[in-house]
């Protein structure tokens, strides 16, 4: 009962502050915008894709999990020239193939770099010397894949990849996400392993790319987890937020325990508590965008939020709100109504 009473003190506290800050997070929000698309166009000096190169700097989730997640058959481990001088991983190319031939892309939650080279560049590889930051890189790794070289990166941490070429080497440089963004947001797509089994993943994982889209035209940077295939344990995942140092973390479900059929709910653990804006602050705004959601606390814990240490909630569609998902208007909705939320809750933590 007495954790009971807290709860509703702190809650009405958070619905108070809310009632404040709001104001002023409305007030200032397209002043706000403007900082942010300038800080991300400070970023854009800084590119993450060099001319030339073709790159898919995402997670794809089920989309593209048989390029990555799930068996690494045939793999064979290459030899590294490991140095503290190197900033990331030099790879030689082969004579008549240019970085624009070569697909890379970024799987962050696994933390592996995917090059794939058209055609079979094998024994070229191997017989070549590949040289890597001893601080940033784990191993590489060479297969052939319907004809194709596949050669994965795997890392040591998070980084965000920049590619270049000098002479015939492919130069891979590896930045940490908070130093190119001065704003960084996960977006999780399930609670638990089971969550990712519905037929309303994939739906799901569409409204978080619509959500990345928004916001990365503000200059933040979205990084999108619970990809179908990972294998990552919520507990995995829930870690990774603090490798990214993010801001805050939202998570998007498709049904849940709950037998209820009420459309939406947003969960948050108010257990933990962060002065000025915290768990409950970030789940009063969701619940303000998304129309008819309601605000509760899990009636059994929620491990994915209870071992995140930054402001972070997760809306639930469950009944009419999860069938609705299948309806193309409601997912860009849903999007636009979570990427104000981002945007609101970004604006009032930089002012609390």
């Amino acid at each position: 009962m007495r954790r009971e009473q807290l709860s509703r003190l702190m809650l009405l506290c958070a619905m108070l502050f809310c009632a404040l800050v709001t104001g002023t997070v409305i007030s200032i929000a397209g002043s706000e915008r403007v900082t942010l698309a300038q800080k991300g166009n400070e970023n854009e000096s800084r590119t993450l894709q060099a001319a030339g190169w073709r790159k898919e700097r995402r997670d794809m989730g089920s989309v593209h999990r048989e390029r990555l997640y799930g068996e690494h058959g045939g793999e064979v481990s290459m030899p590294l020239a490991l140095t503290a001088e190197e900033d990331g991983i030099r790879i030689p190319l082969p004579s008549g193939l240019g970085a624009e031939d070569i697909l890379m892309e970024n799987f962050y939650e696994t933390r592996d770099i995917l090059l794939i080279f058209p055609g079979d560049y094998r024994e070229f590889l191997e017989s070549s010397v590949l040289t890597a930051s001893q601080e940033k890189v784990q191993g590489v790794y060479l297969s052939l894949r319907s004809g194709n070289t596949w050669l994965r990166v795997r890392l040591k941490d998070v980084y965000e990849c920049q590619p270049d070429t000098e002479e015939s080497m492919a130069v891979l440089s590896m930045e940490k996400p908070a130093v190119l963004y001065d704003r960084i947001v996960m977006l999780d797509a399930a609670g638990d392993d089971a969550d990712r089994e519905n037929d309303e993943y994939m739906f799901v994982w569409d409204v978080m790319e619509q959500i990345r889209l928004r916001l990365e035209e503000e200059g933040i940077g979205v990084y999108l987890t619970g990809a179908r295939g990972t294998g990552l344990h919520v507990t995995d995942r829930a870690a990774l937020a603090g490798a990214l140092q993010a801001d805050l973390v939202i998570g998007l479900r498709a049904g849940s325990h709950s037998t209820q059929e009420q459309g939406a709910w947003v969960l948050y653990n108010g257990d933990y508590f962060i002065p000025y804006f915290g768990n409950t602050h970030l789940a009063l705004l969701l619940q303000q965008h998304i129309e008819g959601a309601c605000l509760r606390e899990p009636d059994e814990g929620d491990l994915f939020l209870e071992q995140i240490h930054i402001p972070a909630a997760a809306l639930v569609l469950d009944g009419s709100g999860q069938k609705l998902l299948a309806d193309e208007w409601y997912r860009e909705k849903l999007a636009a109504a979570i990427a104000e939320t981002v945007l609101e809750a970004l604006a009032g933590m930089q002012n609390s």
